[in-house]
């Protein structure tokens, strides 16, 4: 079993998959086999099929999850076993679109304002000031912070990509605080230990902690903050074209989602009952 996922391993670092799908990968591919119980040459499209659907209906796991294990399940055999397969064999689920929870500017200050820790708070308003993501926060480094230019340097972020997300006065101001008071080395937030990274995990953690603290019962995670940060620029008038460079989207259409977020439109729109019994176009 541990040699088809050292093949696996290998595969994917030669191809420069993510950490994140070198990691998930793997972990899909094991649940697989130990629920197959056989050499997994010894499986066809159908025992897959009826893998994922045990996982849909007995496990419980969310669309995405099954989804994902499609896909690492397909990656498995089409490279790692060099197996041809019958891709219609292996429908994905086809997933709903859902608007996430946004905050309201009062409820991100609620959060940040909550957290009495430097360097938590330094976090929070480092998310919500830039709109970055997760793991490109975590990978952030003290030469990453380019405060002449008032941006941070994203290295290699999703799909491999450099780009500049904004540095507000605010998250400057900030981060000279904290690194006042904590002189990290390489990383701009180390872990426990000097010199090691903080890790995502940390700040999911972190996220859920402050957002119970400050009462809010909207489901918060590390990503919120990013379509808060979207949502809120958009309402502020920025164009969707600068908010589509800032989050570091490949697709325009990624970006035109935060506009029904952002309801800044609809609130101009009058409804043609208004105009015939006479209502108000104030809005």
């Amino acid at each position: 079993m541990q040699h088809y996922l050292q093949l696996m391993q290998s595969d994917m670092e030669l191809r420069g998959f993510s950490s994140n799908t070198k990691d998930y990968y793997p972990r899909h591919i094991l649940r697989f086999l130990k629920h197959w119980g056989k050499s997994p040459e010894a499986a066809n499209e159908k025992d897959l099929c009826t893998f994922l659907y045990h996982l849909l209906t007995v496990e419980k796991l969310k669309p995405a999850t099954v989804n994902q294990c499609n896909s690492a399940l397909r990656f498995f055999y089409e490279v790692t076993l060099n197996r041809t397969l019958n891709l219609r064999a292996l429908p994905r689920f086809k997933e709903g679109y859902r608007i996430p929870e946004i905050l309201t500017p009062d409820e991100v200050m609620q959060i940040i304002n909550t957290c009495s820790n430097l360097k938590h708070k330094c976090i929070l308003i480092t998310l919500y000031g830039s709109g970055i993501r997760l793991a490109e926060l975590t990978n952030l480094k003290i030469s990453d912070v380019d405060s002449k230019n008032m941006r941070l340097f994203i290295r290699q972020g999703k799909c491999k990509k450099d780009r500049y997300a904004i540095l507000s006065k605010a998250n400057l101001d900030i981060l000279r605080e904290y690194y006042r008071a904590y002189r990290p080395k390489d990383w701009l937030f180390e872990g426990r230990s000097k010199g090691s990274k903080y890790t995502n995990r940390s700040v999911q953690l972190l996220i859920c902690k402050y957002s119970k603290t400050a009462g809010i019962t909207k489901h918060v995670t590390v990503h919120t903050f990013r379509h808060c940060f979207a949502t809120h620029i958009l309402q502020n008038g920025t164009d969707i074209l600068q908010v589509k460079e800032l989050l570091g989207h490949t697709s325009i259409s990624s970006t035109m989602r935060y506009l029904h977020l952002a309801n800044s439109e609809f609130q101009k729109i009058t409804a043609p009952i208004d105009v015939l019994m006479g209502g108000s176009t104030d809005g």
